[in-house]
């Protein structure tokens, strides 16, 4: 049981991270999506994740599609679905076949 909770604690320990923001003087200081603004008194790096992508995904591409790439992306759902589908329906058929124990009537 011991060795249950060691492992459980270093798993936890693999999620801490450090949530200070950390100091900069110029966007180029800052991560991947982040710049350095002004918090509290003292230049941070702040995250700006998916801010832009959203603003630019909104402004003119929306319904720009023809009719051809609607039908093909419609189509492109439609088959990932049935692909899903199709491999829950072999998981279930390969779990029943394994778990009827050589009696062909449970197959």
């Amino acid at each position: 049981m011991m060795s249950i909770g060691i492992v459980l604690a270093f798993a936890l320990s693999l999620f801490v991270s450090d949530v200070g923001a950390q100091t900069c003087t110029t966007n180029a200081d800052c991560g991947f999506q982040q710049v350095c603004q002004d918090v509290d008194g003292a230049l941070k790096c702040v995250t700006t994740f998916g801010v832009n992508s959203v603003g630019n995904g909104l402004e003119g591409t929306l319904g720009n599609k023809s009719l051809i790439g609607t039908i093909t992306s419609l189509i492109n759902v439609a088959l990932g679905l049935l692909g899903v589908i199709a491999v829950v329906i072999i998981l279930i058929g390969g779990f029943k076949w394994m778990t009827a124990g050589g009696n062909e009537d449970k197959v």
